[in-house]
């Protein structure tokens, strides 16, 4: 037999044999992880665990020594192993896992519904600012959607040659007020005419102060913002020609701000029996906002099974459009524990749920369920009225607890 023959047979020999010492091994490994699991749950309901520092999936009900190490296991104290069912995340562990969370309240499931909604602009608080003199705009100093506006904050930059023919006539008027003094003749009356018409076509006092003071016309102004509020909409750009009264752009107050919410045409029957609304932000879990219906439209254009349900919340947090939220309409008074769907688990012989503990951290529970409607779900045992519950992330969470502590379940509220 050649020696290349030989070469080949002893290696495929050696392979077959490394990977039969790897099967063994993981077996081995597989059938000591069960083995540690079943003894992690039976020894849970002894009052007394002990454990391993180098190996903590090993558990006892006694003390000894640990089996895979030989260091003798040391007591675990109550609250340490109930603390085992908890996990802590890291800050980039909860943007990664999108954990989000709501408040666990009581109502009528048959009689409550969530909608999902957005923020919006108040469009019955909404500004139009508007040419009030012919020109062009040189300049745009707010150039985006979106941009936050303060009260004498520069809008934009105007080249008027109407508005300088009027500057004109207002220095000539005050040199004929010096003139005319030693004859006796009040011009003061025409001066305060072209002085109101200068700030209707966009100068403020203290550019008529300056006017006055320089003696110089300038076909160049400022136009200032008189409100605060939320750039909405830009008509106009630079280069562009206005004529008096052409819009320029948009501003809102953000006193209050709009909640639209989508409603099907099935799920109308709860918005006629009065119901109680109130609106919860994506972005401040667990914070309830007081919400009054501004309109509700019939059909949405297009959409004949879709209406849409605009409500005004006041706007304390600095809230802004574009925003996820959540409407809650609630009819009647009832006490049932309703949590969204979305925060459990169901399982076969246990349902699951997460809560978020006021440290931070995540303690999983067994829950009972009862009955349930398209988003929410009806607990009977497990969860307290007013906890935080874990309604985004959950399969993530429980995925890291099974890594961690393997399915066992040993305590519930």
């Amino acid at each position: 037999m050649h020696n290349s023959v030989k070469r080949k047979i002893y290696s495929s020999t050696l392979r077959l044999c490394s990977f039969a010492v790897t099967l063994l091994i993981f077996s081995c490994s597989n059938e000591k992880a069960k083995e540690n699991a079943h003894e992690h749950q039976e020894v849970q309901k002894s009052s007394e665990v002990y454990s391993c520092s180098m190996h903590p999936n090993v558990r006892s009900d006694k003390p000894g020594n640990c089996p895979i190490c030989g260091m003798p296991l040391t007591k675990i104290e109550g609250s340490k192993v109930k603390e085992e069912h908890t996990l802590h995340l890291a800050p980039v562990q909860l943007i990664t896992a999108n954990i989000k969370t709501d408040t666990i309240r009581t109502g009528d499931l048959n009689g409550t519904l969530t909608l999902s909604a957005k923020t919006n602009y108040n469009r019955q608080a909404q500004e139009v600012i508007s040419a009030k003199v012919s020109g062009r705009i040189e300049q745009m100093f707010v150039r985006n959607p979106g941009e936050q506006i303060s009260a004498g904050q520069k809008l934009y930059s105007l080249y008027s040659e109407e508005l300088q023919s009027t500057q004109q006539e207002y220095l000539i008027s005050l040199k004929q007020q010096k003139a005319f003094e030693a004859v006796s003749v009040d011009m003061s009356n025409a001066i305060a005419a072209l002085e109101r018409k200068l700030e209707l076509w966009g100068m403020n006092k203290s550019q008529i102060k300056q006017l006055a003071n320089s003696g110089k016309a300038n076909p160049r102004i400022t136009i200032f913002s008189k409100q605060a509020g939320t750039v909405t909409e830009i008509l106009k750009n630079e280069g562009e020609y206005l004529n008096e009264g052409d819009a320029v752009l948009n501003l809102s107050s953000l006193n209050d701000i709009w909640i639209e919410a989508e409603v099907f045409d099935n799920e109308l029957t709860i918005l006629a029996k009065n119901p109680k609304i109130t609106v919860e932000l994506e972005a401040y879990p667990g914070e309830i906002f007081p919400a009054e219906v501004v309109y509700q439209n019939p059909h949405m254009q297009g959409v004949s099974n879709i209406n849409l349900l605009t409500l005004k919340i006041k706007n304390n947090v600095n809230l802004k459009p574009g925003m996820l939220a959540y409407v809650h309409l609630t009819t009647g008074i009832g006490n049932e524990l309703i949590v969204p769907k979305s925060a459990v688990i169901y399982g076969e012989k246990m349902n699951i749920a997460w809560i978020k503990r006021p440290d931070g951290s995540f303690e999983r529970r067994m829950v009972e369920l009862g009955k349930e409607n398209k988003q929410n779900v009806q607990i009977l045992e497990g969860l307290h009225n007013g906890e935080v519950i874990v309604t985004s992330g959950v399969f993530l969470l429980n995925s890291e607890y099974i890594l961690k502590f393997g399915t066992g379940m040993t305590h519930n509220h």
